[in-house]
């Protein structure tokens, strides 16, 4: 009870609403397009079920693509192989994905990634890059594989409990005010990664681009563990139907 609420990223909504990370499954969307085509039409029903929970929301912002940044070259299956891959904690839909690909995945708090680099307990990473900037963590990395890895997202939660005391007028100022907020966010998260983007290139890091049949192996192997996540309740398998549905629309062109 000391806090009332807080901006959590994807990856770790999950623990508010088993469903709020599904925009952040990993290898999900090949382009920022697809992601915000699936976001208009299921944003809606994510807010909804998290306010159901309990949680006053203000509207997801995105922070662009997580890309995979390493010590060694991932063109392939087998160069992903063992790979000791950091993934934050509380994200069961990540790690799983990560080991379907016969990668290791290295559990830790974000506060001890860079000391996991620098003493080789981690030889990868899967992060946005602006965080790999803000953090310092490209410093101990050589790669960054061009394959865009997972939709990165933030949402400010406050608990409703709390929220419902404020009067209803205060209440609506509070969600007007802070909405156009997060619109802002959501408007230039994505322009700042790639500007993050090209900062690590510039600053020596090489870009590896795999062959479009090997990530679509990839994807693949990544999309059997997500099917087998739905189907044991990890999150809700119709509104993944849906997600699935709306995305093969519009890859179709409707």
């Amino acid at each position: 009870g000391q806090l009332h609420g807080g901006a959590f990223s994807s990856g770790g909504l999950n623990r508010f609403h088993k469903d709020a990370d599904l925009f952040a499954l990993p290898m999900l969307f090949n382009s920022i397009e697809e992601a915000r085509y699936v976001r208009n039409e299921l944003e809606p029903v994510v807010r909804e079920r998290l306010e159901e929970a309990g949680y006053v929301n203000f509207g997801l912002a995105a922070a662009g693509f997580a890309y995979m940044m390493s010590n060694r070259p991932a063109r392939t299956l087998d160069d992903l192989k063992g790979s000791k891959v950091w993934i934050p904690e509380g994200d069961p839909v990540g790690f799983a994905a990560l080991r379907a690909l016969g990668v290791a995945p290295v559990v830790m708090p974000v506060t001890d990634v860079m000391t996991g680099l620098q003493t080789d307990l981690l030889d990868s990473i899967t992060a946005p890059p602006v965080g790999a900037v803000v953090f310092q963590w490209h410093t101990q990395l050589q790669y960054l594989t061009d394959v865009p890895i997972a939709y990165v997202y933030a949402a400010m939660l406050v608990d409703k409990r709390v929220f419902s005391k404020l009067s209803n007028d205060d209440q609506a100022v509070v969600r007007e005010v802070m909405e156009g907020i997060y619109r802002k966010f959501d408007k230039y998260g994505v322009s700042d990664n790639e500007d993050a983007m090209q900062a690590l290139l510039d600053g020596g890091l090489q870009r590896i681009s795999p062959n479009p049949t090997e990530v679509a192996e990839w994807r693949k192997v990544v999309e059997a563990s997500h099917q087998g996540m739905a189907d044991d309740g990890v999150f809700d398998p119709a509104l993944y139907e849906r997600l699935r549905s709306l995305l093969d629309q519009y890859r179709a062109g409707q």
